[in-house]
């Protein structure tokens, strides 16, 4: 947890502050076209996750750090009670969704810790058997199912996203347990592995582009929101922005992150382990006689 404690945060952090001080300068120079919306107090919160009121993809990582104890709590249940034991903490996680208490009210937690186990149950033998008749075509539907499915109702429907979660533990557990041979080529590809080294950099910097230049497209180019030809030109616009600033932030900002976090915990553990020593020293020589 400290590792990945060291490698969200310095990315998040840039990302925060980068979109703040953009946002001000681009008010200064173009007022009629951009406002800042968000006060100190809401870019201080979002900054420590304890509020998302500004920066909306940094939910997902408010959630990872509450699911750290509940994550401790799966690992027990599957020492102790094998893919039963996760499998009955699955049901609970799904009942969490409707009863927040049994994830101590911790919002959004209740509604996303299942993906978390699923997650767990991926890995094991439950992933493996269900995947065992899943190859490449197969696995090529569940991206498209999961994307154009969930376009076809209301996304914010009870089953959505339980059926996108399901979708994509499946293919997770295909690829881990070598189900699509074509698929594993593909992602093994130089340009998909630069890909998945900026991937965490590119979801909190692709936002920035996302908001900006929907601005743009709306207030300077005239075209009309929701229209498929601006959505598509930001989607594509936004890519071209993001991916060069993303790698840039990796190189220089996640990956001294993950370096730090690597000298930083073997440091805390020698610490952890000389106190503990000097506890049981202690002990031993009160009970002398």
């Amino acid at each position: 947890m400290i590792r990945r404690l060291f490698r969200i945060f310095p990315a998040l952090i840039v990302a925060l502050c980068v979109f703040w001080g953009s946002y001000w300068l681009l008010q200064s120079a173009f007022p009629s076209v951009f406002h800042v919306y968000f006060t100190p107090g809401q870019f201080l919160s979002n900054l420590s996750l304890r509020r998302i009121s500004m920066y909306g993809v940094s939910w997902s990582l408010q959630v990872e750090l509450q699911a750290v104890p509940f994550i401790l709590l799966g690992f027990w249940l599957w020492r102790r009670a094998g893919d039963a034991g996760l499998a009955v903490y699955l049901a609970l996680a799904l009942l969490a969704r409707d009863a927040p208490w049994l994830t101590l009210n911790l919002t959004p937690l209740n509604d996303h810790l299942f993906l978390f186990v699923l997650g767990m149950l991926a890995v094991g033998p439950v992933g493996e058997a269900a995947t065992r008749k899943l190859r490449d075509r197969g696995l090529l539907a569940i991206p498209l199912i999961t994307i154009l499915g969930a376009s076809l109702v209301d996304y914010r429907a009870e089953m959505v996203r339980p059926f996108q979660g399901l979708l994509a533990a499946l293919f997770v557990a295909a690829l881990l347990h070598g189900r699509a041979a074509r698929i594993g080529d593909m992602l093994r590809s130089r340009a998909s592995q630069f890909l998945g080294r900026i991937s965490y950099a590119f979801y909190v910097i692709n936002p920035i582009f996302l908001e900006f230049n929907r601005t743009v497209i709306a207030k300077v180019f005239g075209l009309p929101p929701a229209n498929f030809g601006s959505e598509l030109l930001l989607g594509v616009s936004a890519t071209a922005c993001a991916v060069p600033l993303s790698a840039l932030c990796y190189r220089h900002v996640e990956l001294p992150g993950i370096r730090a976090g690597k000298r930083v915990f073997p440091l805390l553990r020698k610490i952890a382990r000389r106190d503990s020593n000097a506890a049981i020293e202690s002990g031993e020589r009160t009970q002398r006689p």
